[in-house]
């Protein structure tokens, strides 16, 4: 699989906590603290396994908890993510 850009925007007041974030964990720059974040080796949610999900499956299971009401918003999911490392 070859390396693909994903852009990922953030406003002034996102970007200024990732930066705090960062300096406070020791990360060198904000990316690396990214990268980490989301490629955490000790996250109990990811497995290798994950990885062989058919597409096709894993949409139409969100699209069922889309129409049944389990979802949250973006910010609830942010919020959650930062709730979890403000504990570390």
């Amino acid at each position: 699989m070859s390396a693909q850009p994903l852009t990922v925007e953030f406003n002034g007041e996102e970007v200024e906590r990732l930066e705090i974030l960062a300096q406070k964990y020791g990360y060198e720059s904000v990316i690396d603290y990214i990268r980490d974040a989301v490629f955490d080796d000790d996250d109990d949610d990811f497995d290798d396994d994950d990885l062989d999900i058919d597409p096709v499956e894993s949409f139409r299971r969100a699209w069922d908890d889309m129409l049944h009401g389990r979802v949250i918003s973006f910010e609830e999911y942010m919020n959650a993510g930062r709730d979890k490392h403000d504990q570390d």
